[in-house]
């Protein structure tokens, strides 16, 4: 029951064009992500020492810095299998007997 699946150049190019689209994306995600869930959990469990604006300030600080850590580390890798898909791409290309 398998199909005879052929080389698709375009299909390969379509993938990192949409792994790079996709990286960009996230860049941007992550850190949206952490300022509303790290600013609400910190709003939720402040204590009125410290003031409930102050705390989700904080925590949306915190938030925003490690959801764009965590958005580069992933857009990293999303770039490098974008890389890695143009690579064997080329690869093919160079030696596709002639």
């Amino acid at each position: 029951m398998h199909e005879n699946i052929q080389y698709d150049q375009v299909a390969i190019h379509n993938l990192a064009k949409r792994l790079y689209r996709r990286s960009v994306f996230v860049l941007g995600l992550y850190p949206v992500i952490g300022v509303l869930g790290f600013g609400f959990a910190m709003y939720e469990t402040a204590g009125y020492e410290l003031g409930e604006r102050l705390a989700t300030v904080i925590g949306a600080a915190v938030g925003a810095f490690l959801g764009y850590l965590f958005g580069t580390f992933r857009s990293m890798r999303l770039k490098i299998q974008a890389q890695t898909a143009l690579c064997l791409e080329r690869i093919e290309e160079n030696t596709r007997p002639k």
